[in-house]
């Protein structure tokens, strides 16, 4: 996230489209579980599934 940006916390992801990593990865697990401890879903946002590399050049 940019310093510029309007996020600020996990749940200012609604409604964003958001890098959870690969399919099956260790980073997607933590990205649901932290999306859960906020409530929040796959549902809630628009999920992109990149590598952690291929996040990092988008």
């Amino acid at each position: 996230v940019r310093a510029e940006s309007n996020i600020k916390t996990v749940v200012d992801l609604k409604g964003k489209r958001v890098s959870v990593g690969a399919v099956g990865s260790g980073v997607e697990a933590n990205a649901r579980q932290i999306l859960g401890n906020v409530k929040l879903s796959y549902r809630d946002l628009t999920a992109v599934f990149l590598s952690f590399a291929e996040s990092a050049d988008a």
